[in-house]
């Protein structure tokens, strides 16, 4: 018998209410997702060089939002599952 269980853990970033950015995209780890989700930001918000003040907030289990300059920016991380097929026996 096959049945669905959580088989990898990744970190999905996001860009609320967003229609120009890439969506969400998925990372291995948490390091790398901030990395990208603020290179994204940066790039996407800003027509000069700019070295904004960005801040990670935690804002419930395994999730954080991106702050600049202490501003909602809508761009987020969520830990989630990646299901897959199992053989139970």
């Amino acid at each position: 018998m096959l049945k669905y269980v959580a088989v990898n853990w990744v970190f999905q970033t996001w860009w609320d209410n967003h229609d120009l950015w890439d969506g969400s995209a998925l990372y291995d780890d948490l390091i790398g997702a901030k990395t990208n989700a603020e290179l994204d930001y940066i790039a996407d918000t800003y027509d000069w060089v700019a070295d904004p003040i960005l801040t990670w907030l935690p804002i419930g289990k395994d999730m954080w939002h991106l702050y600049d300059e202490g501003e909602a920016t809508g761009v987020g991380i969520q830990l989630r599952s990646v299901l897959g097929l199992k053989k139970v026996v």
